[in-house]
């Protein structure tokens, strides 16, 4: 049904953004879900594969090192022809001991399956998920 990954796309960032990691992980993401993080830094993995390594992700990455839970702006969400959700997003926070503000682009592309979010590929770039999503940074398909 058109729209519908849609829809739990935008309910899977509001619940994240309020704190409701369980709520997000049983309603929104598959048992098997996968999140493929693209970031080459040692101590953060490539893959959170399930529910039990995905809170603890959101927990050491979203909530520990912030003053409060690192909060994930849509900036710009849409649908994709093949069914994925595409999200550009402004990650924003400010670091618990430093109090420094912390602000950076980043964007995910949602795969779904049976109504769950069974990946996620998340892009350092907004330029890197729209070319991967075959776009333009108009929102136009490459041609």
């Amino acid at each position: 049904m058109p729209g519908k990954n849609l829809e739990l796309a935008r309910r899977g960032y509001e619940l994240l953004n309020r704190g409701e990691v369980d709520r997000f992980v049983t309603e929104c993401c598959h048992p098997d879900y996968e999140f493929h993080t693209n970031v080459q830094v040692p101590s953060i993995p490539s893959v959170v594969r399930g529910h039990d390594e995905l809170r603890a992700w959101i927990q050491q990455w979203y909530q520990d090192p912030w003053e409060s839970q690192l909060q994930m702006e849509v900036e710009r969400i849409e649908e994709l022809i093949d069914g994925r959700v595409l999200a550009l997003l402004t990650l924003r926070a400010k670091g618990h001991d430093s109090g420094i503000p912390v602000e950076n682009e980043y964007a995910h592309i949602l795969t779904f399956h049976q109504g769950l979010c069974t990946r996620v590929d998340g892009f350092p770039t907004w330029r890197q998920a729209l070319t991967t999503a075959g776009l333009d940074e108009s929102g136009s398909p490459h041609g």
